[in-house]
């Protein structure tokens, strides 16, 4: 094996992260190999993107200057109903990765992942699901940061910040902080409603966008729901509903922005129905931040009893009008009085034991994306040999 031709979004989703991490890993595991690595991106680049100028995204730059070999091993990371179509030009080995929320694979999906020869996924769940079509399949798990886990404190506090915009202090506030596009499979207004059953006052640093809905989408749901706008000093939109106050974070320029930001919460909170692999849990619990969460689908492979668990053991079908149609199998049916009950109980527990629990049960350094891109590197290499 000489060269990788390494296909994925460069962007800042969930997918673009996560391609970006192991690409990253991956050219430079390639680079002590003497192995060279084209880098064929999906869709527009962001040229204005600060985190391009993190040294680690300098390397997929480069990389984008190499011509493809397609009669060497060609690696795409994309969604499985595509992968087929990025696939095309690969003439050599043919390896694919993907991750999907529910139970139950399209059509179009299980055709994508049969023209590969090997079908990498985030986790556990969706390996079992694609291997019931036949598919040979891989767990590969996602990241948490490039070589290290940052652990530096911001220079100015954010809830002073905070208190600043709002105009008055946060101090008997239970602060609680969240990550995810706003949809229906995220949980977030079962969240906003368990918050409601409680007595004390919560402050929700919500981070919603949602870059595949229409703009506003998460505040036409807070209008719907009878929330309150609150004025605050800068613009920053903010809501209010009896107890709750929830500010709606804009996008940070870089994770290490983001990290700072929810670790000066007491906790971070994911009530998710289904997930591939769920990055922002995955922070959360790397910088260990103490988090109350779902366990369902891909975060059983890794959230079990380092996170405060609010799964009711329940699922009903995966509907939401937008992305999931009921065609897709189910995800869990979310119980607001055991998410109240949890988050109440929390704050009863000792966060610091808590936060070197999140932090131990992953063992955040090996999943850093220099160790899984390696990984990653191995698997193609060992797959390429069986094809030699």
């Amino acid at each position: 094996m000489k060269h990788i031709n390494y296909i994925g979004p460069f962007n800042r989703t969930g997918y673009g992260i996560a391609n970006c991490g192991y690409a990253y890993g991956l050219i430079k595991q390639a680079q002590k190999e003497g192995v060279t690595v084209s880098f064929v991106p999906i869709g527009q680049i962001d040229q204005n993107d600060p985190e391009l100028k993190r040294p680690e995204y300098q390397s997929i730059l480069q990389a984008m200057t190499v011509q493809p070999i397609w009669e060497e091993p060609t690696f795409c990371f994309w969604h499985l109903s595509h992968i087929k179509h990025y696939l095309s030009n690969a003439k050599g080995l043919k390896v694919g990765l993907s991750t999907f929320e529910t139970d139950v694979l399209m059509p179009a999906e299980i055709e994508g992942a049969k023209d590969t020869n090997l079908l990498l996924t985030a986790c556990s769940h969706n390996s079992k699901i694609v291997e019931k079509h036949g598919i040979k399949s891989k767990v590969l798990p996602h990241g948490c940061a490039f070589d290290k886990i940052p652990n530096q404190v911001p220079e100015i506090d954010p809830i002073k910040i905070w208190e600043q915009e709002l105009g008055y202090s946060l101090t008997n506030y239970r602060i609680l902080s969240t990550v995810g596009k706003f949809e229906e499979r995220k949980g977030f207004r079962e969240l906003v409603s368990a918050l409601n059953l409680l007595s004390d006052n919560y402050l929700l640093v919500a981070f919603w966008h949602n870059p595949f809905m229409e703009h506003g989408y998460p505040i036409k749901y807070l209008i719907e729901e009878n929330c309150e706008p609150v004025v605050t000093k800068s613009g920053l939109k903010a809501f209010k509903k009896n107890n709750v106050t929830i500010l709606m974070m804009p996008s940070l320029p870089t994770r290490e922005h983001l990290y700072n930001t929810i670790r000066t919460s007491h906790f971070y909170v994911c009530t998710s129905k289904a997930e591939g692999w769920n990055l922002p849990l995955f922070d959360a619990l790397s910088i260990g931040l103490p988090c109350i969460s779902t366990t369902n689908s891909a975060m059983a492979d890794y959230a079990s009893d380092n996170v405060i668990s609010i799964s009711s053991g329940q699922s009903e079908l995966a509907v939401d009008g937008h992305f999931f149609h009921g065609n897709r199998g189910n995800w869990e049916k979310l119980d607001i009085k055991l998410i109240a009950e949890k988050i109440d109980g929390a704050f009863k527990l000792n966060p610091r034991e808590l936060a070197n629990k999140s932090y131990k049960a992953i063992s955040a350094l090996n999943y850093t994306w220099s160790e899984l891109g390696s990984k990653l590197y191995k698997i193609i290499s060992d797959e390429q040999r069986t094809l030699e």
